[in-house]
């Protein structure tokens, strides 16, 4: 029941975050395995983005939260190639509500 409550708002906070560009569908998020699953349609694309991250961490420092995502995979061959051709490293800055949720 958790991670559905906590599913919902990281769905809502990443849905602000992308309006315009698309609108996910479905997250699920497993905060004890720090995986996360979700579907998004994106605009331009004819067949929904499905994203699983297998492995994340949540981090801070000097004061700022950090998710960083170790490994992920996608429905997308061209993403999953190009993340692993010029992505050094996937690290985003997220709020600290987002950080706690994420725990």
């Amino acid at each position: 029941m958790l991670s559905k409550l906590l599913g919902a708002g990281a769905k809502y906070y990443l849905n602000k975050k992308i309006k315009g560009i698309g609108e996910i569908s479905e997250l699920l998020l497993d905060t004890p395995k720090k995986q996360l699953s979700l579907t998004a349609y994106l605009k331009g694309e004819e067949e929904p983005l499905s994203l699983f991250v297998h492995s994340y961490e949540v981090y801070a420092v000097k004061g700022k939260n950090y998710l960083k995502i170790n490994s992920f995979s996608s429905t997308k061959e061209w993403l999953d190639l190009a993340v692993k051709k010029w992505a050094v490293e996937l690290k985003f800055s997220i709020p600290p509500i987002i950080a706690a949720l994420l725990r």
